[in-house]
């Protein structure tokens, strides 16, 4: 029994009941896969293993167990010196943050993260990385009844819409809508369209109306 190959299968079923939406379906398929690579002893395939997890949690929104798998994926990643896992983290890190508190605290108070990040690791970010970093960046310092950015509602607009990801972009405009971003009806016609994009033939996690 080739077992590469039954966690190949295991790895596109995950993905695919995560788009449906079947969080439990999904979470024991990335369980199996992480058991498995942990048994073979896969540090850098634990660390992936680890971040999935985590981030399927955040979909759920439990924080307890999104920042457990988190904190897990983050000493992986740093342990093997994983730069692009080590981003992932940190975007991680602070959608958890904005979504469940409503605000970002400044850079130095970035939970479980060196205190200058993303600092060395801006280089080397993707497009839609920077993007996201720029746009978190535009709300610190994030005292909730301190003032905005003149025109920020229009900027936030603009940059989500530069997102190359469909997913990503969905998965964005959902927590700035969920956090109570400004701009709020202009975020929800985008997603509206999104949504119709992402779940044109069928009912799956992006269909909104």
């Amino acid at each position: 029994k080739n077992r590469n190959g039954v966690m190949l299968v295991e790895s596109n079923l995950a993905e695919i009941y995560k788009i449906k939406g079947n969080w439990q379906e999904t979470k024991d398929y990335l369980t199996s896969i992480l058991a498995y690579d942990k048994e073979r002893k896969s540090q850098d395939a634990a660390a992936i293993d680890y971040i999935n997890i985590a981030h399927l949690e955040y979909l759920k929104h439990n924080e307890a167990g999104a920042r457990e798998y988190l904190q897990k994926a983050l000493e992986l990643f740093e342990d093997r010196k994983n730069a692009a896992g080590i981003i992932e983290c940190g975007l991680l890190n602070l959608k958890l943050t904005y979504l469940f508190q409503g605000t970002l605290p400044a850079h130095k108070e970035y939970s479980l993260l060196p205190s200058d990040f993303p600092g060395k690791y801006r280089a080397q970010m993707t497009h839609d990385q920077e993007l996201l970093f720029s746009l978190f960046d535009m709300l610190m310092p994030r005292e909730k009844q301190g003032s905005r950015q003149p025109h920020l509602a229009d900027r936030v607009k603009e940059m989500i819409e530069q997102i190359e990801s469909r997913l990503l972009r969905f998965e964005i405009l959902s927590l700035w809508i969920l956090a109570g971003s400004p701009g709020k009806t202009a975020l929800l016609e985008l997603l509206k369209s999104l949504s119709m994009q992402l779940s044109r033939k069928n009912r799956n996690y992006y269909f909104y109306e």
